[in-house]
């Protein structure tokens, strides 16, 4: 009995139990045998694949993991809007050329989509800018006219139009965060 409890009285558990068995074998008679597969475990109970666990301290660690997973749940639910804008503007920097603009009139026209609630998926350039204005009273030709003159157009964009479109952008975004 290692594991003294109050009083004088002893924890004994599965682990401190033991049991001999005899088995007559013929020729030899009756023979002892330790049926007790051996424990790893020592005296100081370190090292064994057996451990003594409080159930309520169990339970408090449950508790524990729980409220953190469901915290971090809400959070990744509350800050995904951020989260998704992060990684667009993370994807946008290091896009090139059409793809960039492309990338940057796509975002536009989801998120102007969403905020108004119309499907914007096959709305014109133009209508998307007509939208953007009677929705929100702003102006998004800079992004939607880049798109036209690279994608439609063929033409190549200056770093200062890609600028220009990407501020047109972050303001649009601005707007529509304010105008719930």
């Amino acid at each position: 009995m290692t594991e003294p409890m109050t009083d004088g009285y002893y924890a004994v558990r599965d682990k401190h139990g033991h049991a001999w068995a005899e088995i007559y074998i013929s020729g030899y008679g009756w023979m002892t045998f330790d049926s007790t597969p051996a424990s790893d475990e020592s005296d100081d109970g370190m090292g064994g694949t057996e451990q003594n666990v409080d159930p309520m301290e169990a339970m408090w660690v449950v508790l524990i993991v729980s409220a953190i997973g469901v915290l971090l749940a809400i959070l990744i639910i509350v800050f995904m809007p951020a989260i998704r804008e992060g990684i667009f503007r993370i994807i946008f920097s290091l896009s090139k050329g059409e793809k960039k603009i492309v990338r940057l009139y796509k975002r536009t026209s989801k998120l102007l989509g969403k905020k108004s609630g119309e499907n914007t998926e096959a709305y014109s350039t133009v209508e998307l800018a007509v939208l953007a204005k009677e929705k929100f009273g702003y102006d998004i030709s800079p992004v939607t006219k880049l798109t036209e003159k690279v994608c439609y157009g063929r033409m190549t964009a200056e770093n200062e139009e890609f600028k220009k479109s990407f501020e047109c952008y972050k303001e649009f975004v601005k707007v529509i965060k304010k105008k719930k």
